[in-house]
């Protein structure tokens, strides 16, 4: 009878990990906009715009755009020159399966560089168009212990301040609710527990300049500190459980 419990116990135990912290990522969506004016600010304007969405869910991704571009020319009689770089990307990696990861790795980064010289009137400008530079994963769980990690850092030698946000929701029926939401630069650390249901990690960034040089930059790591072993770690102690047993049989 004593061996019966014991048994049961240790089938308890791996049965314990394969399914009491079930957890799958179910979707993803990521978008890219970028819009920027440059050129003379009367007869000659551009208006370049780009965007980028993406919804296939992978094990890792990574999406990206770019604008590098000049303008000049004579407006009465005066010479002008204005140009804009513009460059946004985004990437994810996810440590084990998607059905049952361990840590989400997100880092977004969204640039502008614009100048402008010469005659009166010329201006350049860009803006990263809200969302700007945004990446969604969802997933649902059976519940699991997490840490959420954050960094930021950014600069514009502008008026126009970059933002980052890191954000951890939850689907309650109807929308999503905020468990963690926050705009930092220096650093950001959370631990908590998730119970059952469906979840969001949200990575933003926004960035603005006007004649000058702005810049953002978010890293964002999502853990699952309860994460179920590897099926080779599950083996080991497999092996190492049935062993015990034998050695308590004897």
């Amino acid at each position: 009878m004593k061996g019966l419990k014991t048994n049961l116990c240790a089938l308890a135990l791996l049965s314990g990990l394969t399914l009491a912290q079930a957890q799958t990522i179910t979707a993803r969506s990521s978008t890219l906009n970028y819009f920027a004016t440059y050129g003379h600010g009367g007869d000659v304007v551009k208006n370049p715009s780009d965007s980028l969405t993406a919804t296939d869910l992978l094990q890792s991704d990574s999406k990206g755009l770019a604008l590098s571009d000049v303008q000049n020319g004579t407006y009465l009689s005066g010479q002008y020159f204005t140009s804009v770089d513009v460059s946004l990307n985004h990437s994810y990696q996810v440590s084990g399966p998607v059905s049952n990861f361990s840590r989400i790795d997100a880092q977004l980064h969204s640039s502008f560089v614009t100048s402008a010289s010469g005659a009166a009137g010329a201006g350049s400008g860009g803006q990263s168009v809200q969302p700007g530079n945004e990446l969604l994963l969802d997933f649902t769980t059976a519940g699991f212990r997490y840490e959420f990690l954050g960094s930021s850092t950014y600069q514009s030698t502008g008026a126009n301040v970059p933002h980052s946000k890191a954000e951890l929701l939850k689907w309650n029926g109807s929308n999503w609710s905020f468990l963690e939401s926050t705009i930092f630069s220096n650093g950001l650390v959370r631990t908590g527990t998730l119970g059952a249901g469906t979840y969001r990690l949200l990575v933003w960034g926004e960035t603005k300049s006007l004649n000058s040089t702005a810049f953002a930059n978010t890293t964002l790591v999502f853990k699952n500190l309860d994460a179920v072993p590897e099926p080779a770690t599950l083996a080991i102690l497999g092996a190492s459980l049935s062993f015990v047993l034998r050695k308590k049989r004897r």
